[in-house]
């Protein structure tokens, strides 16, 4: 989708979960988090300093926030922004919400940021945003810092189902290209499944604020992903209980 197109839709949807909606397969938001998000990002956290890259009605904010000790995030919808600035009210840790363009970070220092997040939201971002944001994050990253970016693979598979709205101009690939471009070269990319099909049509990648690490960086292929969704949405509630 255009941003134009993204701007809209997310400033008319009703959001009748709050975004947990889409954490149905793990179970919920909680057990998503704790069980698939945050191990794959623990060795970043806590970060003094974080970016978060279109929060939406702040599902991920909630433990993002508490693994931070300043936080901004931004997003294109007015509506999300109003709402989160609501809802996150009364947090005494010190969270910030703009509203962007679709391709620049506002209002966020050069080498700001010791990590940046994003997840399940630019999956629907054109390979032009993402470059945009590539480049915004060359800027906010400290030298060293690391950000983890949930993006479309769909563009392997031209002609394949894509219910999810997915990027169709995206691939891992040209992600790598843009971020090695921008100077924040991938460190690791997971390519998942995503819904129901074999296709890997998302991206996990990692990037790094600085030279490589390496001549080229790991590339998984986790056609698993979803099955763990289940195994997670089973055995996780005995633990948030416990």
């Amino acid at each position: 989708m255009t941003i134009e197109q993204n701007r809209k839709w997310w400033d008319d949807y009703a959001w009748p979960q709050d975004g947990e909606e889409w954490s149905e397969a793990w179970g919920g938001a909680w057990a998503q988090w704790h069980w698939c998000i945050r191990p794959r990002i623990a060795q970043w956290l806590p970060a003094r300093r974080l970016v978060e890259i279109a929060f939406g009605h702040g599902r991920w904010t909630h433990f993002l926030c508490h693994e931070s000790e300043y936080m901004i995030g931004v997003d294109v919808s007015e509506q999300c922004a109003q709402y989160c600035r609501a809802s996150f009210v009364n947090l005494r840790r010190n969270v910030t919400f703009r509203v962007c363009d679709g391709k620049t970070l506002p209002g966020i220092s050069d080498s700001y940021a010791d990590f940046a997040f994003s997840f399940d939201s630019l999956v629907h971002a054109d390979a032009g945003v993402i470059a945009a944001y590539l480049k915004e994050l060359a800027r906010v990253l400290n030298p060293g810092a690391t950000a983890f970016i949930h993006h479309s693979n769909i563009g392997t598979y031209p002609g394949a189902p894509n219910p999810g709205a997915r990027s169709p101009d995206m691939t891992a690939a040209l992600f790598a290209q843009f971020a090695q471009e921008a100077g924040v070269p991938c460190v690791l990319q997971e390519c998942i499944t995503w819904g129901k099909g074999p296709e890997l049509r998302d991206c996990l990648s990692t990037i790094r604020k600085g030279p490589p690490l390496r001549a080229g960086h790991p590339t998984i292929a986790d056609h698993g992903f979803m099955e763990d969704a289940q195994r997670i949405k089973e055995i996780a509630p005995y633990y948030a209980t416990a």
